[in-house]
């Protein structure tokens, strides 16, 4: 069913013509992996979408058009009380998926996430970034002005940078009862 899940959210982003390349969709299904009445596909923007959260357990799903795994932001699935889990498909294929387990401490996690917000992770221009002021660029809440004085070769640091630092929340998250996956493209099982 949940591989089922990732093939279907694929097929509908590669099915939508009229979006950009690496428009992100998503979509949640029940505790059971059944279609949430109501809650359909959801088509975001190049980079970032919203994902419902119905009033009853759910499982989240949605793509990533660099086949890259967790931003930031996602790392906060633990927030949502009832999102039991996280998926997140690759264009290329690759799936990653953050689960809840019956041991988790998801107020121990969201602390450690909120305290990794203001860790520099990168400076150029006078600048110091942050996994906090990236992902508040990536939702529109400030200016990505500062992003556009960076040079080809500061962004592709910088972009290095903010996938070590979410990377390493990442693997962080076993310590606080969080299960990640990780399956790359191509493989059968899932």
């Amino acid at each position: 069913m949940h591989k089922q899940a990732s093939q279907d959210l694929l097929r509908e982003v590669y099915n939508n013509k009229q979006v950009k390349l690496g428009t992100e969709f998503s979509i949640v299904y029940d505790e059971n992996m059944q279609r949430i009445p109501g809650h359909g596909y959801r088509i975001g923007k190049v980079g970032s979408v919203r994902i419902d959260n119905p009033n009853v357990k759910y499982h989240a799903f949605h793509n990533h058009g660099s086949d890259e795994s967790f931003s930031y932001g996602d790392l906060y699935f633990a927030y949502y009380e009832n999102m039991l889990s996280l998926t997140d498909t690759g264009n290329a294929g690759s799936k990653y998926v953050i689960v809840k387990t019956p041991k988790s401490d998801t107020d121990g996690y969201i602390t450690f996430l909120d305290g990794k917000a203001h860790d520099i992770i990168y400076s150029a221009n006078g600048l110091n970034y942050t996994l906090g002021i990236i992902n508040s660029m990536n939702t529109g809440k400030i200016s990505i002005a500062p992003l556009k004085k960076l040079t080809d070769d500061q962004l592709k640091e910088l972009k290095l940078a903010i996938k070590k630092a979410t990377d390493a929340c990442t693997r962080e998250s076993k310590k606080y009862g969080i299960k990640y996956i990780y399956q790359k493209a191509g493989l059968a099982n899932g």
